[in-house]
């Protein structure tokens, strides 16, 4: 204070400790913080969900990545979970996304997807249980080769269902398990072309698939058929069911050519 300003008096130093800072500032004035104010807390059945995207092939990620979020609720009545959300996002420049601000009831689930092109990389599944309000779900990316030279087959189960005596057929089922040895999905080279083939016994008929058909996911050959999926790594992580109905009067020979190691 100037001592040339007769009304400015320093009060006694008893007096000036005592006094409360906001009394001492001028009207107006306030004084600076000396602490930070607490986050808001989150609203209850409100959370986060993050994770990051890897690429499990040793390279850069793509830029400029879309990560979607899935949320699906339990139908008790059912036993299905029906979607509730969809939210998109933008993956950081170090793999990184998150979800803010998300619904959270409890026995929801989530998952998280990436795309590039047609082919696409999610998460596990991750369910919210009683008061929790976080998530984190990674996601693995792997980059794509089409050089399906490496693929084998796993293992393969057949059965054999006798529907009726008077049809003089056998209805077989087979189920390949596909192994891919590599770091990289194996893709087809073009859209709507087999990644691998698979030859199927002979007098095999009114030949279908448990998850899709002709003209869809599988392509007919001259021998069997093939599957344009691609082959994500790992082993027996790749799964192929086919139904097809043989000759059957009594007896029949049964020989499945086996085309891949």
């Amino acid at each position: 204070l100037s001592t040339d300003d007769p009304s400015a008096t320093e009060p006694p130093a008893e007096e000036a400790a005592e006094t409360p800072l906001a009394e001492s500032m001028p009207d107006g004035d306030e004084p600076a913080a000396t602490e930070e104010v607490a986050a808001a807390p989150i609203p209850e059945g409100v959370g986060t969900i993050t994770g990051a995207v890897i690429n499990g092939s040793g390279g850069d990620l793509p830029s400029g990545l879309i990560v979607e979020l899935r949320g699906y609720d339990h139908d008790v009545a059912s036993g299905s979970f029906n979607e509730a959300l969809t939210l998109e996002t933008t993956v950081a420049v170090d793999g990184t996304y998150i979800f803010e601000n998300i619904e959270m009831p409890p026995q929801r689930a989530f998952v998280t997807v990436i795309y590039e092109g047609t082919l696409s990389y999610g998460s596990e599944p991750g369910f919210v249980t009683e008061g929790l309000n976080t998530l984190d779900l990674p996601i693995t990316y792997y980059q794509s080769s089409t050089d399906a030279s490496s693929l084998s087959v796993d293992r393969l189960h057949i059965f054999f269902e006798f529907p009726d005596p008077s049809m003089a057929i056998v209805q077989v089922i087979e189920v390949f398990v596909v192994t891919n040895p590599t770091t990289f999905v194996i893709a087809p080279e073009e859209e709507g072309q087999a990644v691998i083939e698979f030859a199927l016994p002979e007098n095999a008929e009114n030949i279908q698939f448990d998850d899709s058909t002709f003209g869809e996911r599988y392509t007919r050959t001259e021998n069997g058929f093939g599957d344009t999926a691609a082959v994500a790594p790992g082993m027996g992580q790749h799964q192929v069911i086919v139904f097809f109905e043989m000759p059957y009067d009594k007896k029949m020979d049964f020989a499945q050519p086996i085309n891949h190691p």
